[in-house]
């Protein structure tokens, strides 16, 4: 999958909402999503824990538009990634495109 893996260093937690959050500038001139799973079309991140060291791939779901500009994209974990740690579920990743 992909080369770009986020560590929770460079995300916010909001534990109300369970949610990861970014602005996608943070990450450098090479950031860009890629393929969740090789033989996928689905784009997404690897978000790796500065806690535990645990990635967990997570997949954009929806893309939020201005007047067609991109404000934010937000991303959900793979049910893979879910099976693999339940206490994923319900969780969001939200990079904000400044």
């Amino acid at each position: 999958m992909s080369t770009n893996y986020l560590t929770t260093t460079k995300l916010t937690w909001n534990p109300a909402t369970r949610t990861f959050s970014a602005e996608v500038s943070d990450f450098g001139h090479g950031f860009n999503f890629d393929r969740v799973y090789a033989d996928s079309c689905d784009l997404g991140v690897v978000v790796v824990s500065h806690k535990t060291g645990k990635a967990a791939k997570y997949a954009i779901e929806k893309i939020v538009k201005d007047e067609g500009d991109v404000v934010s994209w937000e991303l959900v974990p793979t049910r893979d990634a879910v099976r693999m740690n339940p206490t994923l579920r319900g969780t969001k990743v939200v990079l904000f495109n400044d």
